[in-house]
């Protein structure tokens, strides 16, 4: 199964749409922001929903995982405030 960031280059979608037979495909970046409850909202999101990190972290101790994960809560929490956590992205349409 691909990833979620297997169509994520500039301009491979189209090239995809464009290899079976459809012309004059043009795409576009527009902004996305994730916006949760909370920063630990977001590391249960992203322990659940992206499979590839289990299996790059699928070799590290209990207690590697365990900071490895600290670190990235530590690394998102500036994007945590009155408004809940807000992370500025971008989706290619």
């Amino acid at each position: 199964m691909p990833g979620p960031f297997a169509l994520a280059g500039h301009g491979r979608l189209a090239s995809l749409f464009e290899a079976v037979g459809m012309s004059s495909v043009t795409s576009q970046t527009t902004p996305a922001s994730i916006r949760l409850e909370s920063v630990d909202e977001h590391l249960r999101f992203l322990k659940d929903a992206f499979g590839a990190l289990h299996m790059l972290m699928g070799e590290m101790s209990e207690d590697e995982k365990s900071n490895t994960w600290d670190a990235v809560a530590d690394a998102l929490a500036g994007y945590e405030g009155p408004d809940g956590f807000v992370c500025p992205g971008e989706l290619i349409v």
